[in-house]
């Protein structure tokens, strides 16, 4: 039965007019966020309500949704008033959170990533060229492909046969060699780019729980090689105290968004140390909240290069009193390209959530449901300043390693209890938690059909691997 449209008009706060409400190009817009993705049918959660629609056309999936759509903007009494229409944000809005609620979440990312990039270019701050689309990197992932059909590990069931052959090692040593040669063609890059052009910043982008830190200090081991120095701001000390920072749902300091740093702070000492300055950054206390001016002095010397490691540094505003020629800027991001059957391949945002959850436990004491919970957050703050930027960069860095789901599988198991209890997650159900429920029971799939290696062999992982960034014990050489 179809919904009765209530909304008239909706605004357009870019272009200043008001425009005829059209579900039409609500249903045309949610199937150009699924074309890429295979369509809508292909992307529907198993536990979804609309699973009943897995034999119905796209169109007919994007009606069914858009119904949905329209169900909650009727429930807004203020949009009904022909002077109070919403906004085409508000109703980009709920068509994200339609999405994401129903089970296409893999469709509402393509959606959110394509929103902010378009919104990007109308601001002058990305070129249609750089423009992301639905922030898949296929270059990069044929890359991948190619290097895991060429080594017989293209899927878990081909890890797995390695592991009960004793050759979880060799995995290892296998993807290491693949992952250092990443960075050092990253290094001929930027050597390149430095005899054409006089590099002072060197930028490490990408979103959480990627291998910023271990490709940062390995990039820079080897660019010292080479004769050049580097010099570490710290671009967390930047953020706001918590009366001036956004909040996320659950009333939490929202450390995710570009907006959680005081750009405008952070671009006035960017520009002073360009002029040869001497700054004083302040220091951010996490335990409190705060942030707390200092009388350290902070200069960077004429052949030093500043290095920042930033999830959002490829997001505009974040160093735009800078010009570009004086940037290198590397975008790192977890991108296995691993087939767990058929044709469903494991979700890069799975596996950084399984690193952060073991880096959470580790460092901070969180415990895995916590992470899990904060999840959506976290993604957020990724649609808006860090995947749609992914193009910018001068260089691009897988950070997947092979050997990663079982290691962190072993980690889990071993230092968590019941890390995905079937009781807690079917109470996120029973309150409506959905995304959470989904995310939670999607990583408890994927680590049952993993492999666990042994101990000798997880205590055998090299002490400079992008994994121990994650599970411990790491050691890198400055």
């Amino acid at each position: 039965m179809s919904i009765e449209n209530r909304i008239g008009k909706v605004k357009n706060t870019k272009k200043g007019f008001l425009m005829d409400f059209s579900k039409e190009k609500i249903a045309q817009a949610i199937i150009n966020a699924a074309h890429e993705l295979g369509g809508l049918a292909k992307n529907i959660d198993p536990h979804s309500i609309y699973t009943r629609f897995r034999n119905e056309t796209d169109q007919a999936i994007a009606e069914a949704l858009t119904e949905d759509v329209i169900l909650c903007l009727n429930m807004q009494r203020e949009y009904r008033f022909p002077h109070l229409p919403p906004t085409l944000e508000e109703i980009h809005d709920i068509v994200i959170d339609v999405l994401q609620d129903r089970g296409f979440g893999s469709v509402s990312a393509a959606y959110s990533i394509y929103r902010e990039g378009k919104n990007a270019v109308r601001k002058g701050w990305l070129k249609e060229e750089m423009f992301a689309k639905n922030g898949y990197p296929y270059e990069n992932m044929e890359k991948r492909s190619k290097w895991a059909s060429e080594n017989g590990l293209t899927s878990i069931e081909e890890i797995n046969a390695r592991i009960k052959e004793g050759k979880f090692l060799e995995m290892v040593q296998l993807d290491s060699q693949r992952y250092e040669k990443e960075l050092k063609q990253a290094v001929s890059l930027f050597e390149k780019k430095s005899k054409k052009k006089s590099l002072r910043v060197m930028i490490i982008a990408g979103p959480s729980s990627s291998g910023k830190t271990t490709t940062s200090r390995k990039l820079c081991s080897y660019l010292r090689e080479k004769g050049h120095e580097f010099k570490l701001l710290a671009v967390d000390n930047y953020f706001f105290s918590k009366e001036e920072y956004p909040k996320d749902w659950f009333g939490d300091m929202d450390y995710e968004l570009p907006e959680s740093i005081d750009l405008f702070r952070l671009n006035e000492d960017l520009k002073s140390l360009m002029e040869g300055k001497t700054i004083y950054p302040p220091h951010y206390d996490f335990a409190k909240g705060t942030r707390i001016e200092t009388k350290e002095p902070f200069v960077l010397k004429e052949k030093e290069i500043l290095l920042l490691d930033c999830l959002h540094g490829l997001y505009p505003p974040t160093t735009c009193g800078l010009d570009d020629d004086l940037k290198f800027k590397v975008y790192i991001e977890t991108q296995p390209n691993l087939i767990i059957d058929g044709d469903t391949k494991v979700k890069f945002t799975d596996v950084r959530l399984l690193r952060r959850m073991c880096r959470d436990v580790r460092e901070r004491g969180y415990s895995v449901q916590y992470t899990l919970e904060h999840w959506a957050t976290v993604r957020k703050g990724e649609f808006k300043g860090i995947i749609p930027f992914q193009k910018t960069a001068d260089v691009m860095i897988n950070g997947s390693v092979i050997h990663e789901l079982p290691t962190l599988k072993y980690y889990l198991m071993h230092n968590c209890h019941s890390p995905f209890d079937e009781k807690i997650l079917e109470a996120y159900r029973a309150k409506g938690r959905m995304d959470v429920y989904r995310r939670g029971y999607r990583a408890k799939k994927l680590l049952e059909k993993i492999e666990e290696p042994k101990r000798e062999e997880i205590e055998a992982i090299p002490l400079d691997n992008v994994i121990r960034e994650f599970i411990g014990g790491q050691k890198l050489r400055d």
